[in-house]
C-alpha cells in the first residue's frame, strides 16, 4: 500500500499542465523516492517470511520493476519523442503490458469482496489515512500549509502498475490470500480514481495552490 503510480500520476499532472511546478515536482520525485523504499522493504519482508528471495516469479517481477524506473531515467535523459522510444513504448503497450495485466485479472475474485465487504473498507481506509499522515508529518519540515499537503496526499495516494505487480508477487509467494490481493486491487483502483477528481477540483479553487 505504500507504493505511488508515477504513470498516472505524471498524465493527470501533465493534463492539467501542472507537472512542471513545485508541487508537481515534488510528488514525482517523492513517488519514486518512496517506491525504491517500498520494493526495498517488499524485498526484506518476502525473504524474512518466506525464505525464498530468488523464485522464477520474483525475477520475473523484479525485473517488470526495474524496467519501470528505467524507463524514468530513458525519459529524463533520452526524452519520450525520440523515435525509436517511441516505437518501442507502442509494441510493449501491444504485446507486454496486456499480457501483464490478464495474468493479474486470473487471480482476482469478486466474491470475497461482497462476502467480505468491511476488509476491502479497512484496505481502503488504512491506504488513504496512510499516505495523508505521511504528508501531513512533513509539515515541520517543509512549512507548506495544510492544503497543499492535502493535494500532495492524494496525488501520493494514487497506486497503479508497481503495486499492483507487489500485490500479484504477495499472492503467488504465499504472503497474502486471495481475498487481501482482490481487496488491493479494488483499493488501487479506487484511490488512482479519486487523486485527479480531487485534484482537479482543488486547482479550479486556488490555481497557484501548486506553485
Amino acid at each position: 500500500m505504500s507504493i505511488t503510480a508515477e504513470a498516472s500520476k505524471a498524465g493527470v499532472l501533465e493534463d492539467l499542465k501542472k507537472l512542471r511546478t513545485k508541487i508537481g515536482s515534488l510528488l514525482m520525485g517523492a513517488g519514486i523516492l518512496d517506491d525504491l523504499i517500498g520494493i526495498s522493504l517488499f524485498t526484506i519482508v518476502s525473504y524474512v517470511f518466506t525464505q525464498t528471495l530468488v523464485t522464477q516469479e520474483f525475477v520475473m517481477h523484479f525485473a517488470a520493476i526495474s524496467a519501470y524506473f528505467i524507463g524514468i531515467s530513458a525519459h529524463k535523459f533520452i526524452g519520450r519523442s525520440h523515435d525509436k522510444l517511441h516505437m518501442f513504448e507502442r509494441l510493449s503497450l501491444i504485446f507486454i503490458v496486456p499480457f501483464f495485466f490478464v495474468s493479474m485479472g486470473i487471480y482476482f475474485k469478486s466474491q470475497p469482496i461482497f462476502e467480505n465487504p468491511g476488509l476491502v473498507l479497512i484496505i481502503i481506509s488504512v491506504a488513504i489515512i496512510g499516505k495523508m499522515l505521511g504528508s501531513f508529518l512533513t509539515k515541520p519540515f517543509t512549512g507548506m500549509s495544510f492544503k497543499k499537503l492535502y493535494l500532495i496526499g492524494w496525488g501520493m495516494n494514487s497506486r497503479g502498475a508497481v503495486e499492483l505487480a507487489l500485490a500479484f508477487l504477495a499472492l503467488r509467494i504465499g504472503l497474502i490470500t486471495t481475498e487481501i490481493y482482490s481487496g488491493l486491487i479494488v483499493m488501487a483502483i479506487i484511490t488512482t480514481l479519486l487523486f485527479p477528481l480531487f485534484a482537479t477540483r482543488m486547482i479550479k479553487k486556488n490555481p497557484k495552490i501548486m506553485n
